[in-house]
């Protein structure tokens, strides 16, 4: 696997990122293509879901970079400023992307939902632990955890908790033990839990959740080869747009795709 930098890391976590919203957006022709390739629903759907594994990678690298953004950075506001400013320019076309992935139809309603809400929690939890003194620091993170799941952001109560242990942990020998226990919280208890009270636990939901778990332990795998170097030089702002325009670059080839 190699040891990671900072800056391979976030282009690790925008690729798979990208793969995710892909594989889930044109999840309908991509597995009529994968049946007719090999000739089996069944096995269309096992290649579908392995792919679709490593998309959790995303979510768990740039959490803990954003704890790793709290450690260093100068100027909290400022921080908190940008998430909460993506995050105000992506919201239409997440939801416009949510809304077609479930039901295959574009609306756009009034929240804050998209995963920059989390990341803007997750980093304020973070924060809180910082500035506050012994039960606050976690009485503020419920809190923020609260928040999330109030508002429905992607990977909601979970995002935050995650960012904070991350945070709490990140200058300790246990640093890396959080981020697998935080993790396998996730992809073996609480994305499980969810598949199996939606579909019930077929064959489908636990290989479904088996690959969720992969992926997981991948991204995990990942952090765990990163010692703290930066790698080349990069300018924030480019991961920061890269956000909203993937988005947009995707809703872009699927209304195509529909007038062809």
């Amino acid at each position: 696997m190699g040891e990671q930098t900072r800056f391979s890391l976030k282009w690790i976590a925008v690729w798979t990122m990208i793969l995710d919203h892909g594989m889930k957006l044109f999840a309908e022709p991509m597995l009529q293509w994968m049946q007719a390739c090999f000739g089996s629903a069944a096995a269309a759907e096992m290649l579908y879901f392995l792919l679709l594994s490593f998309g959790r990678i995303a979510f768990l690298i740039f959490g803990f970079q954003i704890a790793e953004g709290v450690h260093y950075t100068k100027n909290p506001s400022a921080y908190l400023l940008r998430l909460a400013a993506i995050g105000i320019v992506s919201e239409v076309p997440y939801q416009m992307m949510s809304s077609l992935i479930l039901s295959g139809e574009v609306s756009v309603g009034l929240g804050l939902t998209n995963v920059c809400w989390t990341l803007l929690l997750g980093a304020a939890s973070c924060m809180a632990h910082r500035r506050m003194e012994g039960i606050w620091k976690g009485a503020a993170m419920l809190l923020f955890a609260w928040i999330a799941a109030w508002l429905g952001t992607d990977y909601g109560a979970y995002g935050v908790c995650y960012i904070y242990v991350s945070y709490v942990f990140f200058w300790t020998g246990w640093r890396k033990w959080a981020v697998w226990l935080a993790m396998l919280w996730m992809y073996m208890l609480w994305i499980p839990v969810s598949l199996w009270s939606t579909y019930g636990m077929t064959a489908a939901s636990c290989y479904e959740a088996a690959m969720y778990l992969l992926g997981g332990c991948m991204g995990a795998g990942l952090i765990c080869t990163y010692h703290g170097k930066r790698g080349y030089a990069d300018s924030p702002y480019v991961f920061y747009a890269v956000y909203p325009l993937h988005m947009v670059c995707l809703l872009g080839i699927y209304m195509g795709l529909e007038y062809l």
